[in-house]
């Protein structure tokens, strides 16, 4: 629920859910009560996998919105509140730019210990560094659409971000 409360975005806002058969199925009245954004959930009856879902969703969206851009969350996910802001403007006014991610924070409920994640800046700092790792973390990335068959390979089940970006 938190999650889906952070998401503060001032453009037509689709939430797409998919629940890949958590054990603990979402309350969807209490989301959309608790949100000013439209909410789809899709379930699975049962867990089929990360690529799978994400597949799902990229499916759904090409068959049922029309959007210019995507984003992904995880379940415990929490976004700066203008984070979506600042991502759109910086993908519409620059139409070359086809990805944006950020820095991101984890933070260890257990622990209560956090620290910045902090990725390469620049076009060629990225590139760089994408040939060692993931330099966009998923819960930080807007990308544009541009081709609905666009998908998750199901040949990187545990790099599936790096294969897709």
């Amino acid at each position: 629920m938190e999650s889906v409360q952070s998401i503060d975005c001032h453009s037509k806002t689709i939430i797409l859910i998919i629940d890949d058969g958590s054990d603990c199925p979402l309350q969807v009245a209490d989301i959309r009560s608790r949100t000013p954004h439209g909410v789809l959930v899709m379930r699975h009856p049962v867990n089929q996998g990360i690529v799978h879902s994400l597949n799902t969703g990229l499916a759904l969206v090409g068959e049922q919105f029309d959007c210019d851009f995507i984003a992904r969350l995880d379940c415990s996910d929490i976004c700066r509140k203008d984070r979506f802001d600042k991502q759109l403007a910086m993908l519409q006014s620059n139409p070359d730019v086809m990805l944006v991610g950020s820095w991101c924070i984890f933070f260890d409920q257990h622990t209560g210990r956090s620290f910045i994640f902090k990725t390469p800046t620049r076009h060629h700092d990225i590139i760089a560094a994408l040939n060692f790792r993931n330099v966009f973390v998923h819960p930080s990335v807007v990308w544009r659409r541009t081709d609905a068959e666009h998908f998750y390979s199901y040949a990187y089940p545990h790099a599936e971000d790096n294969a897709f970006f």
